[in-house]
């Protein structure tokens, strides 16, 4: 009963997500480069969280991959086990067990295989990693080297379950999806990967990216670094309008204003045959047909953030690199957010609205990648600023940090964290979260922070 219940609320705050936040304003018309064509020298890898991902950001460009003859893999981190609002459209009974679960999420397989079969693709260029939908992102924020894996809430499964994966019964931890992307990235060698985007408001669309990244510093010494192209699946009130609309383009959504984003032009028919693959996947349809059909449209986006090159202060000067551009919506109570780096410590800076004079709850992620460390031993820091107080985790776990400090005026807030703290790292994974409206899309997304040495 009580996994019932928690199911049951998980999908009622999805839903009040959207009706609360409303749509976003239609977007106007940008100028977008065009992707270079795709040539008989790449190989094209494709990464979706969920099955369906990868027809609704890249049909286009598989069936172009494939009329040019290009090697071409797609690559499923979750078989889509728990999308709580097609399981409870399946079911009748409302009755929730671990298998029920897992049929899902082989139904969701035998959708993907349809629809790419249809597209052109063998099941031989598909690869299903089978880790647990909706638990991708807590794997990476709190599951290395700890000995015991994740654990579903609700399937109490922690590893695998499907033979049919590249790794059966591997545990659900970090460790598990780093090994297996990068199995596939040593085996395929891809020149171009496209991926799920680091903005997307879907957990394990976010996962992937971070994981996608922390493989590629792993193996930069190993293959030749690919061309990197995420797609964007959600975002409250976007694309605009929804339903199929083949002769319309697919418009940036306006607020990620930092997204250097690029278009992929479509022609009619592979459109319509878009279309027809994202109509394989009846699960998923039948949740919100307009919805879906909305990205069978004249074009394909793909974009993603520079990376911020925090360079260390000199003479006493702090450079701040801010993560959103002019103001934040109108209900905010900060301006801005950025991050400097001056001696041995990372600055994170929120300046306040006029006439806000207390405190914010703020919550910030920092994963330190080290080119001299395993990604699993660096600590993976969460900063939680509560009632004037910074507290600090690693991994879950409450942590001391000498020489970490959060200081606030009626002006601006400023969070001091050792590097050392982050192990030292060249590079920071770092995302916000604040009340609803007090961050904007660009400041909640995950963000590479690059550290000058």
């Amino acid at each position: 009963m009580l996994r019932k219940l928690l199911l049951i609320i998980l999908f009622l705050a999805a839903v009040a997500l959207f009706i609360i936040a409303g749509p976003l304003p239609l977007s106007k018309k940008q100028e977008l480069n065009t992707i270079e064509p795709l040539t008989k020298e790449e190989r094209i890898l494709i990464l979706a969280p969920h099955p369906d991902d990868e027809a609704i950001g890249t049909a286009g460009v598989i069936q172009r991959s494939l009329k040019a003859g290009i090697p071409i893999k797609v690559c499923y981190l979750t078989c889509g086990d728990f999308n709580e609002l097609s399981y409870l459209l399946s079911r009748v009974d409302i009755a929730f067990f671990a298998g029920d679960f897992i049929r899902m999420g082989r139904q969701r397989r035998q959708e993907a295989i349809r629809a790419m079969n249809y597209l052109g693709l063998h099941d031989s260029d598909l690869v299903f990693l089978g880790y647990p939908d909706f638990g991708t992102l807590e794997i990476m924020l709190k599951y290395w080297g700890k000995g015991h894996p994740f654990e579903h809430p609700l399937t109490r499964i922690s590893r695998v379950p499907y033979k049919e994966a590249l790794s059966y019964n591997a545990p659900y931890e970090g460790e598990s999806i780093l090994r297996d992307l990068k199995t596939v990235f040593l085996d395929f060698k891809p020149t171009k990967i496209f991926v799920s985007h680091p903005a997307d408001t879907n957990q394990d669309h976010r996962a992937l990216y971070l994981f996608l990244r922390v493989a590629l510093w792993d193996l930069a010494d190993s293959i030749k670094e690919p061309q990197l192209l995420p797609y964007i699946v959600h975002v409250v009130g976007w694309p605009r309008p929804k339903g199929y609309y083949p002769q319309s383009e697919l418009i940036p959504p306006p607020e990620l204003n930092r997204v250097h984003w690029r278009t992929f032009p479509l022609k009619q028919q592979e459109v319509e045959t878009k279309h027809k693959a994202i109509s394989l996947y009846p699960s998923q349809v039948r949740c919100d047909p307009p919805y879906l059909y909305s990205f069978a449209r004249k074009d394909e986006l793909f974009g993603d953030y520079l990376p911020l090159k925090l360079n260390k202060a000199k003479n006493g000067k702090v450079t701040w690199h801010y993560l959103a551009e002019g103001k934040n919506n109108g209900q905010s109570k900060i301006s801005h957010l950025g991050y400097a780096v001056r001696g041995g410590d990372l600055f994170i800076r929120f300046d306040l609205k006029k006439g806000v004079k207390k405190y914010i709850d703020l919550v910030v992620f920092l994963l330190g990648y080290s080119k001299q460390r395993e990604f699993s031993a660096m600590p993976k820091i969460r900063l939680d600023i509560n009632k004037a107080k910074l507290l600090l985790r690693d991994q879950g776990k409450f942590i001391s940090v000498s020489g970490a400090y959060f200081k606030h005026g009626e002006a601006a807030g400023l969070i001091k964290v050792p590097l050392s703290a982050l192990g030292d790292p060249d590079y920071i994974l770092s995302s916000a979260m604040a009340k609803m409206w007090d961050l904007s899309p660009d400041e909640i997304s995950w963000r590479i922070l690059e550290i000058e040495k």
